[in-house]
């Protein structure tokens, strides 16, 4: 693996938690020595691996990444390194997605940590998925779901005045 490169990036004056970030460079800068955008790693503070995903468009080589956490005022930096990021025996294995059936649902769970719930009890007039948690913990959804209320809605119609 060889290094190319530091960014510093500067919260501003607003905390940064889980913000999506990117940075442009044009793809045949001197900077990336040739590199090829498959082998691209990000370290962050402390020599974390950053996820990272990059795209070449109109000579521009963008690289994306979330900030997971800055606060107010402070600044973080990252190194962009080519190559190998190391073997694969120094990363842990990931662990599988697995289905967990039960009766009217099939639960997901992804690394061990509960996702989401493909639900289709007959008591519903459609099966739906919820709800969805993310990385954190936190739930992208509205459904709750140890409550098992059924939510209706009011219906409009139009009446033609006569």
């Amino acid at each position: 693996m060889s290094f190319l490169f530091k960014l510093r990036l500067s919260a501003g004056s607003h905390h940064r938690e889980f913000c999506p970030v990117s940075f442009r460079i044009a793809a045949d800068s001197p900077l990336l020595q040739g590199s090829d955008t498959t082998t691209l790693h990000m370290l962050g503070r402390d020599g974390e691996p950053v996820p990272l995903q990059c795209e070449t468009a109109g000579g521009q080589l963008a690289i994306h990444w979330i900030v997971n956490r800055l606060p107010a005022g402070e600044t973080a930096e990252y190194a962009v390194y080519a190559g190998e990021s190391g073997s694969s025996h120094d990363q842990p294995e990931a662990e599988p997605i697995r289905l967990i059936e039960k009766e009217d649902r099939i639960d997901v769970a992804i690394g061990g940590s509960y996702f989401t719930s493909y639900v289709f009890d007959p008591a519903l007039a459609k099966p739906y998925i919820g709800p969805v948690i993310g990385p954190y913990g936190a739930s992208f959804t509205r459904l709750d779901s140890t409550r098992r209320s059924i939510r209706t809605t009011a219906r409009c119609g139009w009446r033609s005045a006569t």
